[in-house]
């Protein structure tokens, strides 16, 4: 998981790394953020303008534009807690992602093998999003529209 991270880092702030402090990073991604505290913001004020990095179960994917040069997939993803031996919070949050970058990442159809850092139905993944607005509000808490900015299958 810190190998994740790490190289989640790398690809948003690329070659300053060396020269930035853990504050520099803290002030640009939300690492503590979980489906569950999204789910919690009311509005944009309360996620404090930082990029969030989550972690979730893919559990829809609807596939809006399918050419490479206007592919666009809605990502649904899901996280849980239980609640004693029964019961079950379920949180969700919608993932846009748009461009040529992620056309052979999320196949409409995996193949039997699929490549290394393909993604699918029911895949664990780690994503680097920006929210963009709350889109409705249930039992669980406001479910949000991010924009994913980079995704990495945990699986």
């Amino acid at each position: 998981m810190r190998k994740t991270v790490v190289f989640l880092i790398l690809l948003v702030l690329g070659a300053n790394l060396f020269s930035l402090e853990r504050s520099d990073f803290d002030r640009v991604v939300d690492f503590q953020g979980t489906i569950k505290a999204l789910s919690n913001a009311e509005d944009l004020s309360a996620l404090s303008g930082k990029l969030l990095l989550l972690s979730g179960t893919i559990s829809n994917m609807v596939f809006v534009g399918t050419k490479k040069d206007n592919f666009n997939v809605e990502v649904t993803l899901v996280a849980g807690e239980w609640l004693g031996l029964e019961d079950i919070d379920i949180y969700y949050c919608t993932i846009i992602f748009e461009g040529s970058e992620f056309f052979s990442v999320f196949p409409r159809r995996l193949p039997k093998n699929p490549k290394l850092g393909t993604i699918g139905f029911n895949y664990p993944i780690l994503v680097l999003a920006k929210a963009l607005q709350p889109l409705n509000k249930d039992k669980y808490g406001t479910r949000w529209l991010l924009q994913g900015l980079h995704v990495r299958s945990l699986k």
